[in-house]
């Protein structure tokens, strides 16, 4: 760890994300964008040809393969929720201790602007973990989903949700859930950029490098 100075109050330099929580998120955004794109031009298809290949089918290729990506990436992230650092830990995610249950109320109120200071935290703040742990829980649901509907595309093949819940409802719920998905994540892109201009511990930076800058006096109360 190495030590700065910020407003007169001795930051220390913590790792904070492993690798494999960067690349998992920067793999989600990514895939999500794409999934969006080509899943609204599936459901608004341009039905043109070019050199005899429909276009359609290219896009729906590319929907299925990113995809593939978004649900490795989240069981990946999933499976680190036991296997990571603390910062990572499924603890972060679900408020069981009373501390982290009282953090998601300041951070509430901070975040209505009923108070000046945030009440902060070394990896997520508990009301941003309890997000976090939703929108997880959600994309398990999209990627089902997802695939039981790609069962339609195979000669005979109809997933056991299809068969159960209908292929219209289905679809319904796939489309609700990345509408929920790209207005998480312009609220989200809100949030870190508030984050880290009052805060000031480099939050934006810690997304590619790993690395937060935490006021001593915060580490202190930890040991």
């Amino acid at each position: 760890m190495s030590v700065s100075r910020a407003k007169s109050e001795i930051r220390i330099e913590v790792y904070v994300w492993q690798p494999v929580v960067r690349w998992s998120l920067w793999m989600m955004v990514v895939c999500i964008l794409v999934l969006a794109t080509t899943g609204y031009l599936i459901g608004n298809p341009v039905l043109f040809t070019r050199n005899e290949v429909l276009i359609m089918s290219n896009v729906k290729f590319i929907h299925y393969v990113a995809a593939l990506v978004f649900s490795t990436a989240v069981f990946v992230r999933l499976l680190w929720l036991f296997v990571g650092n603390e910062y990572a830990s499924w603890r972060g995610l679900i408020p069981v201790s009373a501390e982290r249950r009282h953090n998601a109320f300041e951070t509430l109120k901070w975040y209505l602007f009923l108070k000046m200071d945030s009440p902060g935290a070394i990896g997520h703040n508990a009301l941003a973990g309890m997000a976090y742990g939703t929108i997880f829980g959600l994309c398990l649901i999209e990627i089902l989903t997802g695939h039981s509907l790609y069962t339609m595309q195979q000669p005979g093949g109809v997933g056991w949700m299809v068969a159960t819940f209908g292929a219209q409802q289905l679809r319904l719920v796939h489309h609700m859930l990345t509408w929920v998905f790209m207005m998480f994540l312009i609220h989200h892109v809100y949030s870190v950029f508030l984050c880290s201009m009052s805060e000031r511990e480099g939050l934006v930076e810690a997304m590619f490098n790993g690395y937060k800058f935490i006021k001593e006096k915060r580490l202190d109360t930890r040991r």
